[in-house]
């Protein structure tokens, strides 16, 4: 169905101009992060640039790392200016210390790597150099975490 005039937008073109999916869309609406859509008799959403807007904010803020529940607190907050700075710090160092972590495995991949390369026909070369470490993690440090979830 056409739109009446080249501002209003149904949820599948609103989805395609921000890169997101109609059922993420749905979610954001549901969730109160996009404001709600006017409704045509037929019953479709009629979205306009004010939710094109909301969308393309979600969509930058989702891929810098913040959950839903925190893009809806961070859209909600009375100084959001602040507020956004606050978050967008911690999420900076929270990156940085995912770095060092990822930083430290992957030193450990490359070590057992060239480990396993150096193997001989009697001996596995990763086993020798997990039995007998050269460079072990920090004392109190793990580089393996279980996994997490997000909201």
């Amino acid at each position: 169905m056409q739109s009446r005039s080249t501002a209003e937008l149904q949820i599948g073109a609103l989805a395609a101009l921000v890169g997101v999916s109609v059922r993420a869309c749905r979610l954001y609406e549901r969730r109160g992060l996009l404001p709600l859509a006017r409704r045509t008799a037929a019953g479709y959403r009629v979205f306009d640039a004010r939710h094109v807007q909301a969308a393309q904010r979600i969509v930058a803020l989702g891929n810098v790392g913040f959950t839903l529940r925190e893009i809806a607190h961070l859209l909600t907050s009375a100084d959001w200016c602040a507020e956004i700075d606050r978050a967008l710090t911690r999420k900076e160092s929270s990156l940085l210390a995912e770095i060092t972590g990822l930083d430290l495995r992957l030193r450990a991949v490359q070590r057992l790597h060239q480990a396993c390369l150096q193997r001989s026909p009697d001996t596995c070369g990763v086993w020798s150099a997990i039995d007998n470490p050269l460079d072990p993690a920090p004392q109190g440090r793990r580089i393996m975490s279980p996994h997490r979830s997000r909201t």
